[in-house]
């Protein structure tokens, strides 16, 4: 072969010329471990540990040595090593295209993420992989190469991330306007990737990733009621519970007001009723607003004494 390990011992049969009355074989400066000249164009050698690296092959007889050429290369492989994984992350079901860069591929002979092993791979080059994730359960892995020279010390540069679908734990605010355009937090597990966020059937049309576990989204226009907010992501599509709920709620209304009257300096405990009060900004009697309230629920406001009027 054209290529062996560090630590030697590769049987190489050299083939050439004039080989009759050999007397030393070297790979680059070290002189071959055994070797036997089988005929005068043919000679089996034993290689001598080298670092890793590529040497000449000469033949030495009474005559001279072999002039050096791209013809006698011999390389000497060092144990492969992966520098970078592309993308990081994807799917329990696998399929992701996956590139991984390193050095030493040549000749390999396995590629793993974790225990489970790729259908098919590329080697590009000495120093870049193509792959498909095989299948895996959720958790990061390392991935590992294979060549004749050994496997690749894993590290946290050969780290790949399988995800399972996300899940939406909270959303701030939990409610807004039916024009929609609420900046609305959303917290949960497994957004990396995430392609499509919902507010129930209506797709938010700007949002921001911020982490695997937050997203920013801007709610769309919605009706009035609560909705499932989902997000999409390749491992799947989050499963709706009372944690992803959002209230549109439309403009407040007063159904009622207890007690209905009081003195004109003002000063009576007022227990509004009614509906969407939910981000109240203001309580008016007539033209003057009160100075304080408390928004008790989305039906409640109490207005601990109510303002002065002529």
């Amino acid at each position: 072969p054209v290529a062996g390990l560090p630590a030697g011992a590769s049987a190489v049969v050299i083939t050439g010329t004039n080989f009759s009355a050999v007397n030393g074989v070297s790979f680059g400066s070290l002189p071959a471990s055994a070797y036997t000249v089988n005929t005068a164009t043919q000679i089996s050698a034993t290689a001598p540990a080298e670092p890793a690296g590529t040497v000449d092959i000469t033949v030495t007889t009474p005559l001279g040595s072999s002039a050096t050429s791209s013809a006698d290369k011999f390389t000497y492989e060092a144990v492969p090593s992966v520098s970078a994984v592309s993308p990081v992350s994807g799917p329990l079901a696998g399929g992701t295209p996956v590139v991984i860069t390193g050095t030493g591929f040549t000749g390999a002979s396995a590629v793993d993420f974790g225990s489970a092993n790729p259908a098919t791979y590329t080697v590009n080059s000495a120093t870049q992989l193509s792959t498909t994730s095989p299948s895996g359960s959720a958790g990061t892995v390392n991935i590992t190469v294979t060549t004749p020279a050994g496997t690749s010390a894993t590290s946290s540069a050969d780290q790949f991330t399988y995800e399972g679908a996300p899940t939406v734990g909270a959303l701030n605010p939990v409610a807004g306007p039916l024009a929609g355009a609420s900046a609305v937090v959303i917290t949960g597990t497994n957004f990396t990737g995430a392609s499509t966020v919902l507010f129930g059937t209506n797709a938010v049309t700007a949002y921001t990733v911020n982490s695997a576990t937050q997203i920013t989204a801007t709610s769309p226009t919605g009706t009035a009621g609560t909705i499932n907010v989902t997000v999409t992501t390749p491992s799947g599509t989050s499963a709706a519970s009372s944690a992803d709920h959002f209230t549109y709620e439309g403009a407040p209304t007063v159904t009622g007001v207890s007690p209905t009257a009081g003195a004109l300096a003002g000063g009576t405990s007022v227990t509004v009723t009614g509906t969407n009060f939910t981000g109240a900004s203001g309580v008016s009697f007539g033209s003057t607003s009160a100075s304080s309230y408390t928004v008790n629920s989305a039906t409640q406001i109490i207005v601990p004494s109510s303002p002065a009027e002529p």
